[in-house]
């Protein structure tokens, strides 16, 4: 089944950094987002010139086509002074580096390239962290983004208080864990509002308004705020700063322990300690005073602190036969992939599904497993000739999901899909085991823990990737490529949710 597969064309090239910064290479500051697009044969070259000495993150971020970009950063003599291919090797393909000392004054050259394939990119220069969790500039689906108070429209994300002025308004993306340590940025422009109006981000949050918010109105000042129980206090009150006012800018946070890094337009506003190290959801927040307030936002970027590695995952599972969950998750747990105070959430010992010609569908099983756990099920095919039968974990929406699946042609696939962008794809043919667990079924069984997510297909290992983590659904998945009814039967039919070890 070819269709679930991706065709990669790997071009390899020799890029050369001799020479110096050219005069007309494009600029690029702190706290920007720009754009470009590269090639094998063609690289594009950026100029950056500090007003003071700071550590910087420099990121490249594939934005279409099959690019796997490259980034090296360079001196006016040319020396390379930081470079990388593969933020996590094998696994996620943009390009990082973290914590580069760029020194005042000294003009230095960022030069994009291509491993293998050609498209967009996005190249960002911000603090906080290089390990980025979300990116979005709401070109395609964004449906996640989308709430009450905030729609997708013209590639940006509206927020708006019509109808519900003199309230301070929130919306936080669907999904999200709670999060502590972080960088946020995002970029604000004003449509309408008040001189008392206000926007900005929205961190350490709950969903009953609870948080922290960093704010900047149309009279040229910026705050913080922190609600608590309902009652709002004043952490930082209204201040002036030179910047503004301004129609667009550009906001962020790093948020590490108990200090609290506030930027506009990647200037430090202010440094802030606070009573506690906290953790909380994020999002963004408006308030108009006396006339409906509107703003959009764009250019959307999350990083957090480098997390654990990708585990050891065995090349086999000894007790994958076992129709009880409880040995196969021990079998995790005695490797430390699991704690041992885990427990079973969901069984279902058979049940199926029927599925019209050139459809998908996805039905709910379970949404209380969090976001760790194992699931165990197995699959076969009781009518249909080009179908494929699985689970769907970590399940916003049909645009953000996991999935794991076997199909008719003999093959099984782990699929990951961002905001409707396909971000992983791994097919193969099915392992045949010496002893099935029964005549034509299929035993699927994966781990999600933190960051990483993995497959075994008939006891061995199959497939892992990189896989922020969020809150979803755990369902049944069937995909129809054939121009009759299909059918898909799963039994036993087991989530297993536990803590990370």
């Amino acid at each position: 089944m070819n269709r679930f597969m991706l065709a990669l064309l790997i071009i390899m090239m020799s890029i050369s950094l001799a020479g110096s910064t050219q005069a007309q290479n494009p600029t690029i500051s702190v706290g920007a987002s720009v754009t470009g697009s590269v090639s094998a044969t063609q690289t594009q070259e950026w100029q950056f010139t500090p007003t003071q000495n700071q550590s910087l993150n420099v990121i490249v971020q594939r934005i279409a086509d099959d690019l796997d970009p490259t980034i090296a950063i360079y001196d006016p003599n040319g020396a390379i002074i930081a470079q990388n291919d593969d933020h996590i090797t094998g696994k996620v393909f943009d390009a990082a580096v973290q914590a580069v000392p760029f020194q005042q004054n000294i003009t230095y050259g960022i030069r994009v390239g291509s491993y293998a394939g050609s498209g967009d990119y996005r190249l960002w220069l911000v603090p906080g962290y290089a390990h980025v969790w979300e990116s979005e500039s709401f070109v395609g689906n964004a449906s996640r983004w989308v709430g009450p108070y905030a729609k997708q429209q013209q590639d940006t994300l509206l927020l708006s208080t019509e109808g519900l002025v003199g309230r301070r308004l929130t919306s936080i993306p669907a999904g999200q864990v709670a999060i502590d340590d972080f960088y946020l940025q995002a970029d604000f422009q004003w449509v309408s509002g008040d001189n008392n109006a206000s926007v900005g981000l929205f961190f350490w949050a709950t969903t009953n308004g609870d948080g922290y918010y960093f704010a900047v109105s149309p009279n040229g000042t910026w705050s913080l705020l922190r609600q608590q129980g309902g009652v709002q206090e004043t952490v930082q009150p209204p201040t002036a700063d030179t910047q503004l006012p301004a129609e667009r800018f550009a906001l962020g946070v790093w948020a590490e322990g108990n200090i609290l890094k506030l930027f506009l337009n990647g200037a430090l506003l202010a440094e802030i300690p606070v009573s506690d190290a906290l953790t909380g959801l994020w999002g963004f927040h408006i308030y108009g005073s006396q006339l409906a307030a509107l703003a959009q936002v764009d250019n959307i970027l999350l990083t957090v602190p480098e997390a654990s590695p990708e585990p050891a995952y065995p090349s086999t599972l000894t007790n994958w036969r076992s129709g009880r969950p409880e040995d196969i998750t021990a079998e995790f747990s005695e490797l430390g992939m699991i704690t041992t105070e885990g427990r079973r959430t969901l069984f279902i010992n058979e049940t199926g599904y029927q599925i019209n010609p050139q459809q998908n569908r996805f039905y709910t099983q379970s949404n209380e497993a969090g976001y760790n756990y194992v699931v165990g099920v197995d699959v076969t095919f009781p009518a249909g000739g080009d179908i494929g039968c699985g689970v769907a974990l970590r399940h916003t929406n049909d645009a953000n999901q996991l999935i794991a699946y076997a199909d008719t042609a003999g093959g099984a696939a782990l699929v990951r899909v961002r905001d409707g962008i396909l971000q992983f794809n791994a097919y193969d043919t099915v392992p045949t085991p010496l002893e099935p667990v029964s005549d034509g079924a299929t035993r699927l069984i994966a781990i999600l823990d933190g960051e990483w997510a993995a497959l075994y297909v008939n006891g061995e290992f199959f497939a892992s990737t990189f896989a922020p983590p969020t809150i979803g659904e755990i369902g049944a998945t069937l995909l129809n490529y054939a121009a009759g009814v299909g059918s898909c039967s799963y039994s036993n039919l087991w989530v297993w949710a536990f803590d990370s070890p």
